[in-house]
């Protein structure tokens, strides 16, 4: 039990007003984030991370401050029922947990360099193969940078014009699936004399001599 001896009889009171001040304190935090550019609504990469960490560290701490104002709520009612404090605190321990999880997985993706889960990367690949004079994409990659920021980089093989379809490749990235970091190399798609097997025309070296 975190309290061995009795608690004062108007231990309660305390605990809700002290939990009601409190409770006061972070709205008026959270509304002058939200006031200062914290609810903007856009994703600023790692600005955005941190102002995020920020509201949620705010909304645990407000929950905390209600799971406080419960108990002392409880303590005044039944001034001996001390189980009261342990229980709130578990509570707000998986509060605390449930409200974190998210933001340490993003954080796990970027560290990681995963794929983002918001971009179809299958169609994203499709839809570059569908640009004029574009034959083949290799190399393709997709990977965090940062939350809700994606990088895409790719080798595209053209026919012909390969600054044309450099530039609708770009633009197409940019306007349908909202990624401004994108390395495009165009390569021509004529084989190269070496017969590499990276070419997308190159012949099979094991039937070199057929």
């Amino acid at each position: 039990m975190r309290h061995p001896t009795p608690l004062e009889p108007n231990a309660g009171t305390i605990i809700s007003v002290l939990g009601c001040l409190s409770m006061g304190v972070n709205i008026c935090l959270a509304t002058w984030m939200a006031g200062s550019g914290g609810g903007c609504g856009h994703n600023h990469g790692t600005g955005g991370t941190a102002v995020g960490m920020a509201v949620v560290h705010i909304v645990c701490d407000v929950g905390q401050n209600a799971i406080v104002i419960i108990t002392g709520v409880v303590l005044w009612i039944w001034p001996h029922f001390y189980a009261v404090d342990p229980i709130c605190l578990l509570f707000f321990l998986a509060l605390l947990l449930l409200s974190t999880l998210p933001r340490i997985c993003e954080i796990l993706c970027v560290l990681l360099e995963a794929a983002p889960r918001d971009v179809d990367c299958e169609q994203l690949r499709r839809d570059l193969l569908k640009i004029k004079d574009v034959t083949h994409v290799r190399d393709f990659h997709a990977w965090s940078i940062t939350p809700g920021k994606t990088a895409v980089a790719a080798h595209l093989y053209t026919k012909d014009s390969p600054e044309d379809a450099l530039v609708a490749a770009e633009t197409m990235i940019m306007h349908k699936y909202g990624i401004r970091h994108c390395t495009l190399r165009v390569c021509d798609d004529d084989p190269c004399d070496a017969g590499c097997a990276l070419c997308p025309e190159a012949p099979d070296p094991s039937n070199a001599a057929d």
